[in-house]
C-alpha cells in the first residue's frame, strides 16, 4: 500500500469502495482498492489521444467510468467500460470543466464548464446532446460552481459553491437554465477538496486516494440523518458553526 501511494498521482472510488479509477505513470486505469493491484488499463479513443485526467466519476451501478482528460491537444470527455478497461466513447470539449456527473439511472451525463455553461449527453451515445444552456441564478447574483450532482429524483440538479447550494428544475431548463438559492449554507466541496486525497485505513492497512469529496458523498449515502449541533460541536469544535453536512437529508 505504500508503494502505491507513490505510484499514484490521483484516484477515484468506486460506489461500492472495492475498486479505483486511478492515474499513474503507465496512464489511467481500474485498480483493487484492497490489494492495490492494478487489474485494467483503461484504453484510448479512436483517435489515440493521451492526457492528463482531472476529473472522474463512476456510473452509480458502477459499470462505466467518464472522465475528462486534458493535453496538447485539447479536452475530451472519455467514457470506459470499468470491466474491460474499453473505450466506449469519446467526445472533445473546448472549455475547461469544473464537474461532470451521472443522472441516477445512468443514462445521462451533466457536464458544467468554467463559462457557467451546462450540458447534458446521452451516456450511451456520448456524442448527442440533450441540453445545453447558460446557468442563471433567479437572484441575478454571480456564482462560480465548484461540483454539480443530481438529486435522487432525477428531475433537479443542485450546484455547489460558496455561496451556497442552488437546485435547478430540469423540466422548466431551455437555452437558459435557472437555478435558486437551496442553501445558504455554503457548498462543503471546495475546489481544493476535488483533488485527490490520501485516505489511511489503519484498521485494514489499506491506503487509497479518492477525492474528498467522494468520501463526503459515499457518507451521506450511507446514513439516514445528519449530524446534530450536538455531535458537530463533539466532532468539529463548538467554535466552528454548524452547517448541514448532508444537505439531502436535512438538519435533525
Amino acid at each position: 500500500p505504500e508503494a502505491l501511494a507513490h505510484r499514484l498521482a490521483s484516484a477515484w472510488i468506486s460506489p461500492d469502495g472495492r475498486l479505483l479509477c486511478a492515474l499513474d505513470g503507465e496512464g489511467p486505469g481500474i485498480w483493487d482498492a484492497a490489494s492495490g493491484e492494478r487489474l485494467l488499463t483503461l484504453q484510448q479513443g479512436e483517435e489515440g489521444r493521451t492526457g492528463q485526467v482531472y476529473l472522474a466519476e463512476w456510473s452509480r451501478d458502477g459499470s462505466r467510468v467518464a472522465a475528462v482528460q486534458v493535453g496538447d491537444w485539447g479536452r475530451q470527455v472519455m467514457v470506459w467500460d470499468a470491466s474491460t478497461g474499453g473505450a466506449l466513447w469519446s467526445s472533445a470539449h473546448p472549455d475547461r470543466l469544473v464537474d461532470l456527473a451521472w443522472s441516477p439511472d445512468d443514462s445521462r451525463l451533466l457536464l458544467v464548464d468554467a463559462k457557467g455553461e451546462m450540458m447534458l449527453l446521452d451516456a450511451a451515445a456520448g456524442y448527442r446532446v440533450t441540453l445545453a444552456c447558460q446557468i442563471v441564478i433567479d437572484d441575478a447574483s454571480t456564482v462560480f460552481v465548484n461540483r454539480a450532482t443530481w438529486a435522487s429524483d432525477g428531475g433537479t440538479i443542485r450546484l455547489y459553491s460558496e455561496a451556497g447550494l442552488y437546485a435547478g428544475d430540469l423540466s422548466t431548463m431551455g437555452d437558459r437554465c435557472v437555478f435558486s438559492l437551496f442553501s445558504n449554507t455554503g457548498s462543503t466541496h471546495s475546489d481544493h477538496a476535488k483533488k485527490a486525497a490520501p485516505v489511511w485505513v489503519s484498521d485494514s492497512h489499506r491506503l487509497m486516494l479518492a477525492r474528498t469529496d467522494d468520501l463526503a458523498d459515499l457518507a451521506c449515502a450511507r446514513v439516514t440523518r445528519d449530524m446534530t449541533a450536538a455531535e458537530w460541536a463533539h466532532y468539529m469544535g463548538a467554535d466552528t458553526p454548524y452547517r448541514a453536512t448532508c444537505p439531502n437529508l436535512g438538519t435533525p
